[in-house]
């Protein structure tokens, strides 16, 4: 028998190939195959998010054997059944048919296999194409698993919806004000600087020590502050989006009795979450004026001071990042209210 299979490994290959073009990370797990034979990592905006997506991949004439029009049907043993029904990430069975050079896609789900004697079936759908069109219910299924697993979570805790809208608030409150404060060390930073390159311009004989006293000042004030950015960042980050996933779940249970109970608490919760989008978009603007005022800088500061000013702006990147997917997630979550729940609102 063959120790090597070279079908196999062209399936690998061109799934790699098409992840690329989709702009995500693809790594293969070569070592021991468990079921798993690669990860797929979400990208947005050029940024890997994190968020995973396994990958089982096939490739073969043997698996399509058996298909219809519509469905590829795939067989799995019961140790790959339970090893995938108890992974804590999405997983996607992958079909490479050679002939046709295309790669069929599928994403395992307990309820949508069949058992069959000692082994279970799921059928692919003949339309899910590894292609372009294939990120957005890509990123669907990610969105999908995190609400799942954070519904998991609450009813395992036994918190009530309640409850949800309580935390999401206290989240809300706790990221709002380390936003502003961010914000407001960002500005204090802007003012000290400013004096500070006054008194270069204004000062141009003054001794070397002193200007490079002076230099050091400048150099020290951007590594405390991009410091301190770079620590709130993932911690503001984390919060509101807990406080979005919380609401969301009262949301998408709109109808249910317990949350009909509490739903002008959760307007009032929207209302707030509607009126921060502009406060943020117009935090967004003040950084990448920051920016430009930074390329714009007629002062001519030395090599480790520059260092320090590319190390800010970069820190700051992440910082507008962050409030950019707040931003797209709070839009997103608005998107999911019921037209009657909107109507209440002023979009």
């Amino acid at each position: 028998m063959s120790r090597f299979n070279s079908t196999d490994r062209i399936g690998v290959s061109k799934t790699e190939l098409v992840i690329s073009e989709l702009g995500w990370i693809f790594r293969e797990q070569p070592i021991v195959d468990m079921g798993v034979d690669a990860t797929i990592e979400q990208v947005i905006n050029g940024d890997p998010t994190g968020k995973i997506i396994a990958a089982q991949i096939k490739a073969g004439k043997s698996y399509f054997k058996n298909q219809n029009e519509q469905f590829i049907p795939y067989r799995m043993e019961q140790v790959h059944y339970d090893y995938w029904s108890d992974l804590c990430i999405p997983i996607i069975i992958v079909l490479y048919n050679v002939d046709e050079k295309i790669v069929y896609w599928g994403l395992f789900s307990k309820k949508d296999t069949i058992k069959t004697g000692k082994s279970y079936v799921i059928n692919i759908d003949k339309s899910n194409i590894l292609y372009l069109s294939a990120i957005e219910k890509f990123n669907g299924i990610i969105d999908y698993h995190l609400r799942e697993t954070l519904l998991d979570e609450v009813e395992g805790n036994g918190l009530d919806y309640m409850q949800l809208v309580e935390m999401s608030t206290l989240y809300t409150e706790e990221t709002t004000e380390l936003m502003w404060e961010m914000n407001k060390a960002g500005y204090n930073l802007a003012d000290k600087l400013f004096g500070m390159a006054n008194s270069i311009s204004y000062n141009p004989f003054q001794g070397g020590n002193q200007l490079s006293h002076l230099f050091n000042k400048i150099k020290v004030s951007y590594n405390i502050y991009a410091t301190n950015l770079r620590k709130n960042i993932p911690i503001f980050l984390k919060l509101r989006i807990n406080s979005l996933k919380y609401v969301e779940l009262c949301i998408l249970h709109f109808d249910d009795p317990k949350v009909k109970a509490i739903q002008p608490l959760i307007i009032d919760f929207i209302k707030e979450l509607y009126n921060s989008i502009p406060i943020t978009e117009k935090m967004v603007s003040d950084i990448e004026l920051g920016f430009d005022a930074h390329r714009n800088d007629p002062t001519k500061y030395p090599s480790e001071v520059q260092r320090a000013i590319k190390n800010k702006i970069s820190i700051e990147k992440d910082y507008a990042y962050a409030l950019n997917e707040v931003k797209y997630f709070t839009a997103t979550l608005l998107d999911l209210l019921p037209k009657e729940i909107k109507s209440q609102i002023a979009f």
